[in-house]
């Protein structure tokens, strides 16, 4: 065991703009790489996405701070990623253009009681799983829909007619 040293828990063995540097690249591609898997696959967390995403952590720590421990580098890398994802989200508050190439768009999936397979393509959505979400609602007609989307977060929403029937 070696003795304890307040110098070696600080002194970064990397220089920090390099930390920077990767964590950037990382978090980026990263998002990237999310960005390109279906949304209804992130909108609920099941065991094993979980267990991606862990593994994620594990296999991206040394390409962010190498094999520095220092407390100096962790933090500047923790840093520019909540960084990187705070500007982030205020580019998704401020622009509804930069907010559909980091989130991406609503998808349209029924309109007036009509699927819309164009809308389910995109959203890498079967009818089969549509009408397993509207059966969550109590019904599986699907004309009795004005409208349902893939929302940004993965969900799927339904709008109801008023009255039931057919437009």
């Amino acid at each position: 065991m070696r003795p304890f040293s307040w110098e070696s828990i600080w002194k970064p063995d990397i220089p920090p703009w390099e930390v920077v540097f990767r964590a950037a690249v990382v978090y980026l591609f990263l998002a990237l790489v999310f960005r390109l898997v279906p949304r209804k696959e992130l909108a609920r967390f099941s065991p094993i996405d979980i267990i991606l995403i862990t593994l994620v952590t594990v296999v991206l720590r040394k390409s962010v701070v190498g094999d520095d421990l220092s407390l100096t580098t962790a933090f500047v890398g923790l840093a520019t990623i909540v960084g990187i994802n705070q500007i982030l989200h205020a580019l998704t508050r401020i622009s509804h253009t930069w907010s559909d190439r980091i989130q991406g768009r609503r998808l349209l999936l029924v309109k007036n009681g009509m699927v819309l397979t164009g809308g389910l393509q995109a959203a890498k959505v079967t009818e089969d799983e549509l009408l397993s979400r509207l059966r969550g609602y109590g019904t599986q007609d699907v004309s009795r829909v004005d409208s349902a989307f893939m929302e940004r977060d993965g969900k799927i929403t339904f709008v109801f007619r008023d009255d039931g029937s057919r437009r």
